[in-house]
């Protein structure tokens, strides 16, 4: 479908729509995307992935101790900031943290895992496993056609 398929008038309503959203700041621009997609490849693309492993790993992905250095699951589900738009790209956001397959309680460090609504302790390297198996699949899928920036 090209632009010759419809009316010079809806197309001109179009545009002025997205520059006063964008102007707004509810419709992110090209560069915006652009940025936050860098983010977050910058942090946890496949070369950021690929490099970590243990507990470091563990951390990148599901950490929650450490609030200046927010973790994967975090990003997905929570951030929406300068940084990072999350809610431009859509939420995750709420249920249980298993929906992770792990975790970190806040309370005390501990590492969650479990299935559906009942978690329970698990040991830490139990925990890198889980991240292992996870980032292991994010760069496999990360390699074919349908890629969703893990790339």
């Amino acid at each position: 479908m090209n632009s010759q398929t419809f009316d010079p008038h809806l197309l001109d309503e179009l545009k002025a729509i997205i520059d006063r959203g964008q102007a707004a700041r509810e419709i992110m621009t090209r560069q915006q995307h652009k940025e936050y997609i860098g983010s977050f490849r910058e942090r946890f693309g496949a070369g950021a992935l690929r490099v970590l492993d243990g507990e470091a790993l563990l951390r990148a992905m599901h950490g929650r101790q450490d609030s200046d250095a927010r973790c994967l699951c975090y990003w997905l589900e929570f951030k929406n900031d300068d940084e990072f738009a999350g809610n431009s790209f859509g939420s995750i956001a709420g249920g249980s943290a298993l929906k992770f397959g792990v975790y970190q309680r806040q309370t005390d460090g501990a590492w969650m895992g479990g299935k559906g609504t009942k978690p329970k302790v698990i040991a830490l390297e139990e925990a890198i496993q889980i991240a292992r198996q996870q980032r292991d699949e994010l760069l496999v899928r990360g390699q074919g056609p349908k890629r969703i920036g893990f790339r």
